[in-house]
């Protein structure tokens, strides 16, 4: 039977709370701690209950032959908002919080669901089919007043983390997340964005604020493949890989787009641009010898160094937050392994060895922001469907698997404070973004939509999470709040 235990946040003490052979679910805390509504179906039908947060206390707060389910406390924990299907259609309820009041919110031929209060308690947020696909609306509790806060002729399924979504592109072409490394993504102050688009016929890179305004295309150039787009501590230029003159080279923009200036000019391929720490400095990866390794220049392009000199396939420089080593991938050992190295190439060391049963899944390394860990991707040999997070220490000690969930992980990126990572999962059956605690714990799914999702990227702040996503139909830049 379905029913509701507790735990302590890191898993221990788990202790049953319900017992009952009619099913209890939908357990919601109440804003003090102190109660936990639920739904049960142990009267034959759907009601709303109270109780006690260790299962002492049990109050059934609704009473009739329909079902009401899905208790939402108000911010300030003196009503609940609930759907029930009493006037025969699934609406909108709020009563105080110990039953009395009800109020019935919205009245509506098809279905309600989901309520979702704002932080003020003045309006609840909800899902409906009203208009013949699932839509998001809003309502002002006091009077009732329903406005739909977006038009999707795809099904959005609400839940209160997804609720906080705002599309900062709309067009009918594609816009992506372009950067190879999520955080070059936002620029360093968090007002602007760069990404990727196909809306003017070729692959440019375009700048806008952080809310989706003022729109200012980088690049321009119809033979252009741009990608891999990088911002400079400062936020003033913004690196980036283009085919512009035939073959790949770095390039550097200002922000604004001006005065766009090549950096690399040779007869091979020139990618991955990566700035150090201070600005001062671009590491990249080149196959201009025939094998890629790792090389880096100065900001303006002279003295370019080749850091690596071997005959395997070496990709993807990562600096570590101080500037005084970079991290890359090799093959040199047959397989794909992290490899980490001083800023001039000495010292080089391997920090995985995924020879026998794991490999890695590249690109992935990405250093925690205070340097002292590296989180990566990698998979079981011979299942590649099911990849999962990794982290080590710098040195390549105490490797730790933090997920584990036969599923496919493909992208991850660690927040500003380095307390949480970010990652995309296709555990619920559709690729969607997910938070978890940096040792693996409080794994929580923020979107749900079943549809393409590309990223995440956090904002410097690490108060939101930006993505691309083909919810509407083409793929567009969305961002949305994370708490």
């Amino acid at each position: 039977d379905f029913e509701i235990y507790v735990m302590n946040a890191d898993g221990s003490n788990v202790l049953q709370l319900t017992n009952n052979p009619d099913g209890d679910t939908g357990p919601a805390w109440s804003p003090d701690g102190s109660k936990i509504a639920f739904q049960s179906g142990r009267d034959e039908n759907f009601e709303i209950y109270v109780m006690n947060t260790d299962g002492s206390g049990v109050i059934q707060l609704t009473d009739n032959s329909h079902d009401d389910s899905t208790p939402a406390w108000a911010p300030d924990g003196s009503r609940i908002a609930f759907v029930s299907d009493r006037d025969g259609d699934s609406e909108i309820y709020v009563m105080n919080a110990d039953g009395s009041g009800v109020i019935q919110l919205t009245d509506n031929p098809r279905s309600d669901g989901f309520p979702s209060w704002s932080p003020d308690g003045s309006r609840i947020a909800f899902d409906s089919n009203r208009d013949g696909a699932l839509e998001l609306y809003v309502i002002d509790v006091e009077d009732s007043n329903g406005t739909q806060i977006n038009d999707n002729s795809e099904e959005d399924a609400s839940n209160e983390d997804d609720s906080n979504i705002t599309q900062l592109t709309d067009n009918s072409d594609a816009d992506w997340i372009a950067g190879w490394l999520p955080d070059g993504t936002w620029s360093p102050d968090g007002s602007r964005f760069v990404f990727g688009s196909d809306r003017d016929g070729g692959l440019d890179l375009f700048v806008m604020n952080a809310d989706g305004s003022n729109i200012t295309r980088l690049t321009k150039n119809l033979d252009d493949q741009a990608s891999s787009p990088v911002w400079s501590p400062d936020g003033s230029r913004i690196a980036f890989t283009s085919s512009r003159d035939w073959d790949f080279e770095i390039y550097v923009v200002n922000a604004d787009g001006s005065n766009i200036t090549r950096l690399t000019n040779n007869s091979g391929i020139d990618w991955s641009p990566a700035w150090s720490p201070d600005g001062s400095k671009i590491a990249f990866a080149s196959n201009r010898d025939d094998d890629n390794e790792i090389y880096v220049m100065n900001a303006d392009g002279s003295n370019i160094t080749q850091l690596t000199n071997n005959s395997a396939e070496e990709n993807i420089p990562i600096w570590s937050p101080d500037g005084s080593k970079i991290a890359f991938t090799s093959d040199r050992d047959g397989f794909d392994e992290i490899y980490a190295m001083n800023a001039d190439g000495s010292d080089v060391t391997q920090l995985t060895d995924n020879s026998k049963e794991v490999r890695l899944f590249a690109p992935s390394p990405m250093w925690s922001p205070d340097g002292s860990k590296i989180a990566f991707i990698a998979y079981q040999v011979g299942d590649l469907d099911n990849t999962e997070i990794y982290v080590m220490n710098a040195d390549g000690s105490n490797i730790t698997q933090l997920t584990n969930n036969s599923d496919t992980v493909v992208g991850h990126a660690w927040s500003p404070d380095g307390k949480r990572i970010a990652f995309v999962s296709d555990r619920d059956g559709g690729f969607e973004i997910y938070v978890m605690n940096a040792d693996g714990t409080n794994v929580v799914q923020i979107t749900d939509n079943s549809d393409t999702v590309v990223g995440p990227a956090w904002s410097p702040d690490g108060s939101k999470i930006a993505f691309a996503s083909n919810r509407d139909g083409d793929l567009e830049i969305y961002v949305m709040d994370v708490d």
